[in-house]
């Protein structure tokens, strides 16, 4: 859902514009997946086709908690939309599930754990809020953690050959955490999209006593995959073309009248006003949503 702040004034979620593409097909899929786990018809969360979302919301609630206590903050509380709440309460009341579904969010955070041990990233913000304006349209991000790390274990990272001139250095650079293990086509452009935002005044703010990781003049910002059996860091080099294409897709999609909306499916239905994609998604195909 867009966001709206205290004075009224509406913003663009990033992943909004990210998720138009797939948002009807996890929402057919998501209100599905509660009733076949009231139905005793699922034994593992790996055939929960939303479980991902889920299971990355909790991973990334425990992951800001940890970070918000070595910076001595107080944690937040865990905030689910009804959907996640009513799958995570019907997963709680069967211990295989419930079991299984700790297995993993608790893999995922000793994967954490260890990418933490092994890069050493100094905090420099934590779920940073990024707004700015792009070709008309308000927009707002939350980049889950903007870091310094030293330069010589990115260069590793990145397979670019060792810079002996910054050997002790650290710069900034734009972390995003990932409850998968596979990269995904949006992640380069979500990745680029953050860091569009954030040069306009977040990044801003430490470049006083940090460089911007910028490694033969293409600034880059990175992925870390927590879903597999060890965890995946992932630098993507920051394209904010790539980002601004998909900002004009959205902008020019064709409109649809909110009261011509009507929902058959538990979550809710804003992306499908902009949607261009409607022609190939299932949950229209079959019905689930009408116009």
């Amino acid at each position: 859902m867009p966001h709206i702040d205290g004075m009224g004034k509406v913003y663009t979620r990033v992943t909004e514009i990210l998720g138009v593409v797939e948002c009807e097909e996890k929402a057919y899929h998501h209100k599905q997946d509660i009733r076949d786990i009231k139905a005793g018809k699922i034994t593992s969360v790996n055939n929960v086709t939303t479980f991902a979302a889920l299971a990355g919301t909790l991973v990334h609630h425990d992951i800001e908690n940890w970070l918000l206590a070595l910076e001595g903050l107080p944690p937040i509380e865990l905030e689910l939309d009804n959907n996640a709440e009513k799958m995570l309460f019907q997963i709680e009341k069967v211990p295989a599930l419930k079991e299984e579904l700790n297995r993993k969010t608790g893999r995922s955070f000793a994967n954490f754990i260890d990418f933490w041990t092994d890069f050493e990233p100094e905090v420099l913000e934590i779920e940073a809020t990024l707004f700015g304006n792009i070709d008309g349209i308000d927009l707002k991000g939350s980049a889950d953690l903007i870091c310094a790390i030293d330069v010589a274990k990115l260069d590793m990272a990145a397979r670019i050959k060792p810079r002996p001139e910054l050997a002790g250095k650290k710069q900034i650079m734009i972390v995003d955490w990932k409850s998968g293990s596979t990269a995904q086509s949006s992640h380069k452009t979500q990745i680029s999209a953050y860091y569009a935002l954030g040069m306009k005044e977040v990044i801003p703010r430490h470049l006083d006593k940090y460089d911007y990781y910028t490694p033969n003049g293409k600034p880059r910002g990175a992925d870390v995959y927590l879903g597999g059996k060890n965890y995946k860091f992932k630098i993507f080099e920051c394209d904010p073309s790539l980002f601004f294409y998909n900002v004009e897709t959205f902008k020019n999609a064709e409109r649809i009248p909110l009261n011509r909306l009507i929902g058959k499916i538990g979550v809710t239905l804003q992306y499908c006003l902009y949607c261009p994609f409607r022609n190939r998604c299932s949950a229209f195909q079959e019905g689930h949503v009408e116009l």
